[in-house]
């Protein structure tokens, strides 16, 4: 007889992974020498000439990295796409589908998926993912922190920083405005 695997048949793939989503669509202006940047900038932010020339002529292309997400331990995440933060964030449906990007943060004050990093056009957001203690921000400069509503999206300006549990993320923006 022929031996049993205790195991049962290994199970073939039903889903392939999906690839990323290549960047998103959004409205923009390119310099003199082809960069795509947001309409809100003054200098491009690859080059750095100044957009006080250009035509002004909104057009569709690809969004390039916003910035990066900074956690207090020093680990960067490039705004290329979403981010779910919590302890567990692969049990979010948009991680495992490839829409998102997990960020674990291993507190106990953290929901298994706590917030979402939405990227909005040229705008970085946050979204309370229904966390049992709350998303906060505080943008630049200021000194108190505001809590985003339960399920409820609030924007990230640049040097805002985020706090979930005991942990922060602070974004850094490659735009110069």
């Amino acid at each position: 007889a022929e031996p049993t695997d205790p195991f049962g048949p290994l199970a073939e793939p039903t889903d392939p992974i999906a690839p990323a989503p290549g960047p998103a669509e959004v409205l923009g202006y390119y310099c003199k020498k082809q960069h795509f940047n947001d309409p809100q900038v003054t200098y491009c932010s690859t080059c750095g000439i100044s957009m006080a020339q250009q035509t002004r002529t909104l057009v569709p292309g690809p969004r390039p990295p916003l910035g990066v997400l900074v956690l207090d331990d020093g680990t960067m995440f490039p705004l290329l796409r979403d981010h779910v933060l919590g302890r567990i964030p692969e049990a979010d449906p948009a991680v495992a589908s490839g829409g998102a990007l997990p960020i674990m943060l291993l507190d106990p004050l953290v929901s298994r998926v706590h917030a979402r990093v939405v990227l909005d056009g040229w705008d970085v957001c946050v979204l309370d993912a229904g966390s049992a203690n709350g998303t906060f921000i505080c943008g630049p400069g200021e000194t108190s922190w505001t809590k985003v509503p339960r399920g409820a999206k609030a924007a990230l300006p640049p040097g805002g920083v985020l706090a979930a549990g005991q942990r922060q993320i602070r974004y850094h923006s490659y735009r110069r405005i």
